[in-house]
């Protein structure tokens, strides 16, 4: 990040002039257009309450070793784990869409003990598309970055994978037809996504070609 971080002195200190050949070049080092994926485990505050805090991030820690194979077999990209939050980028959104089945199915897939259901590891996720700045291995920025957050964070419940619009308008419409349109109000603003629920574990799907997702 020390490039970013010095590129942005330099932006700070230059005239208003200069700002925009300075914003230029970081978006031509950095930029991409990319699928944002975000991943957020469910029940922090239950489970660390009821369980302890230790147990917690055990469970945090299966989530990282269970999602980064998966993430890279889906052509994506790590692009960091902070706190209990995958941040994940793909090429395009059918391959977002694919790693959080995948993802969620791997949790339901697990051996647990009967008696430590407790433990299964639970997820939220947004997908959202469009240009970011990404430094590989170290983090990425953008609306469709923000976007993602928000409704893999806050909107999605656990096992909902929620997709932007503008995410879904680039997939098959035969895939796009087994996702149910949701809208939210936040702060007095209206956010519509598409949204694929797996809160009962994936058993089937109602997309035509599930041979990928399931």
């Amino acid at each position: 990040m020390h490039r970013v971080h010095a590129a942005l002195d330099d932006y700070n200190a230059a005239p208003l002039a200069q700002r925009s050949t300075i914003e230029e070049q970081l978006w031509k080092q950095f930029g991409a257009d990319r699928s944002a994926m975000i991943l957020d485990m469910s029940g922090f505050s239950r489970i660390v309450r009821d369980m302890g805090l230790i147990y917690y991030l055990a469970m945090v820690r299966r989530m990282q070793r269970a999602t980064a194979p998966l993430v890279a077999a889906h052509g994506g990209t790590v692009v960091k784990y902070e706190a209990d939050n995958l941040f994940a980028a793909f090429p395009e959104p059918r391959a977002a869409l694919d790693c959080s089945v995948a993802i969620v199915r791997a949790f339901w897939d697990e051996r647990l003990d009967p008696q430590d259901e407790g433990r299964r590891v639970r997820v939220s996720i947004g997908i959202d598309h469009g240009r970011m700045l990404h430094v590989p291995g170290e983090d990425y920025f953008g609306d469709c970055v923000n976007v993602a957050a928000k409704l893999g964070e806050d909107l999605a419940a656990a096992g909902q994978i929620l997709l932007s619009e503008r995410a879904a308008a680039m997939l098959q419409p035969q895939v796009r037809r087994g996702l149910m349109p949701v809208t939210f109000e936040v702060s007095g603003i209206v956010i519509s996504a598409l949204s694929l629920d797996l809160s009962d574990g994936p058993r089937g799907s109602e997309l035509p070609d599930a041979t990928v997702l399931f």
